[in-house]
């Protein structure tokens, strides 16, 4: 039992140092990221209790184990919203592909580990289906800023 721990651990870590190098790329994919990745682990479960009538220790263990399972899957996210925010695409095919992304990296991210944490299939899916409708709505209502909206307009280039 101690080597997932170990295991997790490493990746946390991996992911933190990685993430550090990468805030100075775009700190508004950085910020959007954030807030989509911390609404899902932070909501989802309230809603899965509501919705589901599942046990209300359900919320802890969520929340905690939510934030440390899904941390490298944000770190994707964040990955992808950098590159997906750069295309010349409209903001609905942008939120769109995140939306897709998204839906895939909580799958991966639940699935994964559910024989060990979850008691049936039909947690596993009622968790799926939280976090994706949580997610999606998170992606859909925040604001992803375009690069070119970032720079500083006091600074005029030399010509």
């Amino acid at each position: 039992m101690l080597l997932p721990a170990v295991i997790i651990s490493i990746l946390v870590i991996l992911t933190i140092v990685v993430t550090i190098f990468l805030v100075k790329r775009s700190p508004n994919a950085l910020k959007y990221s954030v807030k989509v990745w911390l609404t899902s682990v932070l909501i989802s479960p309230i809603a899965i209790i509501i919705v589901w009538k599942a046990k209300d220790e359900y919320i802890f263990v969520s929340m905690i184990m939510g934030l440390i399972l899904s941390f490298p899957g944000w770190l994707v996210f964040y990955l992808t919203t950098i590159s997906v925010n750069k295309s010349t695409w409209t903001i609905f095919q942008k939120k769109s592909m995140l939306i897709l992304i998204g839906i895939l990296l909580i799958t991966v991210t639940i699935y994964i580990p559910s024989p060990i944490l979850v008691n049936s299939s039909s947690e596993t899916i009622n968790s799926i289906l939280g976090y994706t409708s949580i997610t999606i709505l998170g992606i859909i209502v925040y604001k992803l800023e375009n690069p070119e909206e970032n720079h500083d307009k006091s600074i005029e280039p030399i010509n």
